[in-house]
């Protein structure tokens, strides 16, 4: 049976090779939680994978005229995301219609990304702030997530050891938060994988990630049949109920962005916070960052009796939050 965990089924490569754009737009009507991840490079644009500007100003026309049907993920890529991290650099901004995209990923590709941490905050901040910012968990760039989730971000890791060459992993990486996986998915496989990943996912909500096998052989068509095929074979594991603190429905800065499907309320609130605290526990719907604070603030007050007048010290402290 279909654990209802998938919040979104993002599909990577849409392409010049899609003529007629409007069946885009077609299966997300008929599948809402599907969403097209556009790959983003300046020196690949119209090549396969890569959409050139007139296929993207075509994409942009029809999404302006149904900005709540399709779901839209940038993923940058090569000289654009040195930039932005090495050089402090924005140029993508000035040729791609960055204004239709919900979700920003950058492709470090496992390549070490060395930045100033100072002038990335600034980036951040005035230009990807509107934005989900998804990062490739590779295991090189692993810290720059913290940091934007430090910055004040909606940032969350995608697991794809493989660097975007579509090679299943030996076993899936333990979640710790609202994450993606990515890596080797396909029509064929993708159930199979999805039972794996269930395992691994340790209760916190995913979405998942495919683009190579979407692709002609030759690597040169993006086909829609096997889209569908994957999405068919996906969608009975989505689910757009709330699925944490059922206290509130603020959206704030530890909180999922309001851009996800509707039903997906906050990680947590501030009474949620209070009630994991009397049970001297850490919120389960919470990202990393916020979960460590919540656990080393419990681990000063470890054995001692909360009190009404302890409880008031820890939220004190953990006021930032509230």
């Amino acid at each position: 049976m279909a654990t209802k965990m998938l919040k979104r089924i993002t599909v990577t490569g849409a392409d010049d090779s899609v003529t007629d754009i409007e069946k885009l737009l077609e299966t997300s009507r008929e599948y809402p939680l599907v969403e097209w991840g556009i790959l983003i490079s300046r020196s690949s644009m119209g090549h396969p994978r890569y959409p050139s500007l007139e296929w993207l100003d075509k994409l942009a026309t029809m999404y302006y005229k149904n900005p709540n049907v399709l779901n839209l993920s940038a993923h940058i890529c090569g000289r654009w995301v040195r930039e932005i991290f090495f050089e402090g650099k924005t140029e993508v901004f000035d040729v791609v219609p960055m204004d239709i995209f919900k979700r920003v990923q950058f492709n470090f590709h496992a390549n070490e990304h060395k930045v100033d941490r100072d002038a990335l905050h600034d980036i951040l901040r005035t230009k990807f702030s509107k934005y989900d910012l998804i990062f490739q968990f590779d295991g090189v760039n692993n810290s720059l997530i913290e940091y934007a989730t430090m910055c004040g971000l909606r940032a969350f890791p995608l697991f794809d050891k493989s660097g975007g060459a579509g090679i299943l992993p030996d076993e899936w990486p333990i979640a710790e938060g609202y994450s993606g996986y990515a890596g080797g998915l396909s029509p064929e496989n993708v159930v199979g994988e999805l039972e794996k990943i269930d395992k691994a996912r340790d209760g916190y909500p995913i979405w998942i990630d495919a683009e190579t096998y979407l692709r002609s052989e030759d690597n040169s068509v993006f086909e829609l049949d096997k889209v569908r095929a994957f999405v068919k074979n996906s969608y009975p594991w989505t689910s757009t109920e709330c699925i944490g603190c059922k206290d509130c429905n603020r959206y704030e800065m530890y909180h999922i962005s309001p851009y996800d499907p509707p039903g997906l309320l906050c990680h947590v609130c501030s009474r949620g916070i209070a009630d994991f605290i009397a049970k001297n526990e850490t919120p389960k719907w919470c990202p990393r960052g916020l979960k460590n604070k919540i656990s080393g603030v419990l681990k000063e007050y470890e054995g001692k009796a909360l009190t009404e007048d302890i409880i008031d010290q820890i939220k004190l402290k953990l006021g930032e939050f509230f």
